[in-house]
């Protein structure tokens, strides 16, 4: 007879009210719990501009190695400030405006908590003048207990 692991409860997400995300799912199993989320853009931008999104993060007693507690999210460039790339945009990989994430962490010990949170912005970035306007942004994240 196998045994049958107790299911965490799910993570407890929260977001910003009318944000804009176009999708999220909560994720856990009895080793971890996160979330999915997709976020989408309408709209085209001027000649030497782009969508790109700029996400900051606080995760709180759980930082992934390498990282501080609070950080800018950029985990295959850090030489710029954008969650994707210029190559993923540039090649398809990621579209223009579009953003999806699946942050996870392991649940704590009994009696303890993690929460991880983000803040996500839209920004109009200008590639002649390397500058970027926020267009705007939400909060997310989940808290496992």
């Amino acid at each position: 007879m196998p045994i049958i692991p107790a299911k965490k409860p799910s993570p407890h997400l929260f977001f910003t009210p009318d944000s804009g995300i176009t999708a999220y799912t909560a994720n856990a199993n009895v080793n971890w719990g996160g979330l999915t989320i997709n976020a989408s853009v309408q709209g085209s931008t001027p000649a030497d501009h782009q969508y790109r999104w700029i996400q900051m993060l606080d995760q709180h007693n759980y930082p992934i190695s390498g990282t501080t507690r609070r950080t800018i999210d950029n985990p295959d460039d850090p030489a710029i400030p954008f969650y994707e790339t210029d190559y993923e945009v540039s090649s398809g990989l990621r579209p223009e405006g579009t953003f999806s994430d699946s942050p996870y962490r392991n649940w704590p010990s009994p009696g303890n908590k993690t929460r991880w949170q983000a803040w996500l912005y839209l920004v109009d970035y200008d590639s002649a003048s390397k500058t970027v306007r926020i267009l705007g942004g939400l909060s997310y994240g989940f808290l496992l207990e």
